[in-house]
């Protein structure tokens, strides 16, 4: 793999960060997937996001056109691709996430705990994604809950926000859960318990637990044969290294208390759309090499910011092992925040709420009807403005973003084929 690892330095005069309009995963996709699909197998999935991503707000996709009554106005809108890894259209559902959860989270502070794969585990977590991300939300979930229920430590029912990240700054595999946990419980009385101490749990506690199970339910699998195994592993060879894990510390991190966990969604939310590295990280684009940037966080106390270059072949092999397979939930919800812990969820509420100081609530001014209006008015003559279907003179066939078995052969990448 060729890899040139520098500091930053496109920087223009001003101080802002130089930016090519060309470099984007789309021109990536669209100039390089074939010959990259065709070297190195790609599940359907891969080849389904990367059709979407590659066509996003084209023709292809369909659009609608407005036009004023009295001609003045005409503007073509492409539909978008609506795919999660997509940059380009992550910013609407990834909005509509964060005022869902924010209204949806309680008021009060909460905790971060950061639960992450060892590295051994890589070449397994390519090969069982679904099976692993499982394996790992659950493991960590079912440690916070049994822990946090001992009184002890809180003895009560938290709420659990977990989601799933997969990849690092430079887009090697790094799978790892965040958890955003609230700082108490709903105890079994029906009363708030909130922690006596600043560090809830012990973090080795936590780790050993978190370590115990996940490794139990792993080797269950690999024994009866529903974990897919690397061509180089053996059964002996994967038994072995999970007894290896068993006895080497884990990383799991407990981060500082937050006052409120709407902070930790908008981190949250950054992740959930848009796929592992975004447009403006790509520096440039050119002569089959992509320069991306990326944080260096080997220092801590001192992260740098560094560009780092790649074949466009190997960058897409780096970029295609984060896209999630199809129905893998990225994030879920547990405790109060669970779907079938509705009732409880706002009781909770409302104990927070009596136990808080009430204070004047802030209400945004309505947006002026005149400025709503004028959105979809011609700013010429003021003439009410139509939105009608976009009509090819000729026939393009439409694209399904929720079924992947509609195809345009000669338009898709080459080893795209029916679901």
């Amino acid at each position: 793999m060729m890899c040139v690892a520098t500091d930053s330095s496109s920087v223009t005069s001003d101080g802002n960060l130089a930016y090519d309009p060309q470099a984007t995963i789309q021109r990536i996709l669209h100039d390089h997937w074939r010959p990259f699909a065709a070297k190195f197998h790609q599940p359907k999935y891969a080849h389904r996001a990367a059709f979407l991503l590659a066509h996003c707000r084209t023709a292809l996709m369909g659009g609608h056109v407005e036009r004023c009554e009295n001609g003045h106005v005409v503007k073509v809108h492409y539909n978008s691709c609506r795919h999660r890894c997509c940059p380009a259209c992550s910013a609407a559902p990834r909005k509509s996430w964060l005022n869902k959860w924010q209204t949806k989270m309680l008021d009060t502070s909460a905790m971060q705990i950061v639960f992450t794969l060892p590295s051994e585990l890589s070449k397994l977590w390519k090969f069982n994604k679904q099976l692993i991300a499982n394996l790992l939300f659950n493991s960590a979930k079912d440690s916070l809950l049994t822990l946090l229920a001992d009184p002890q430590f809180l003895g009560a029912k938290p709420g659990l926000l977990a989601a799933l990240h997969t990849w690092s700054q430079t887009l090697a595999a790094h799978p790892h859960v965040h958890f955003i946990v609230t700082f108490g419980g709903l105890a079994s009385d029906g009363t708030w318990k909130t922690p006596k101490k600043e560090c809830v749990l012990p973090r080795q506690v936590l780790m050993c637990m978190f370590r115990g199970k996940f490794l139990a339910n792993l080797r269950k699998h690999v024994l009866s044969g529903k974990a897919l195994l690397p061509e180089e592993w053996n059964l002996m060879k994967c038994l072995s290294l999970l007894n290896q894990l068993g006895r080497a510390p884990w990383n799991v991190k407990l981060l500082e208390r937050y006052a409120h966990a709407k902070g930790v969604t908008l981190y949250l939310a950054r992740y959930l759309r848009g796929g592992p590295i975004g447009n403006r990280r790509i520096v440039s684009y050119a002569d089959g090499k992509v320069t991306f940037q990326y944080l260096d966080r080997r220092n801590p106390s001192n992260p740098k910011t560094k560009e780092m270059t790649l074949s466009a072949t190997d960058f897409l092999k780096q970029w295609a092992q984060h896209i999630p397979p199809t129905a893998m939930h990225t994030v879920r919800a547990y405790g109060l925040y669970a779907t079938g812990n509705r009732k409880k969820l706002e009781q909770a509420r409302s104990l927070l709420a009596s136990s808080a100081t009430t204070s004047p609530e802030t209400v945004s001014e309505p947006e002026e009807p005149s400025e709503v209006e004028q959105k979809h008015r011609c700013p010429m003559c003021n003439a009410s403005v139509v939105v009608e279907p976009l009509e090819f003179a000729e026939p393009v066939r439409a694209w399904n973003v929720h079924r992947a078995r509609i195809k345009v052969r000669d338009r898709g990448p080459p080893g795209f084929q029916r679901v």
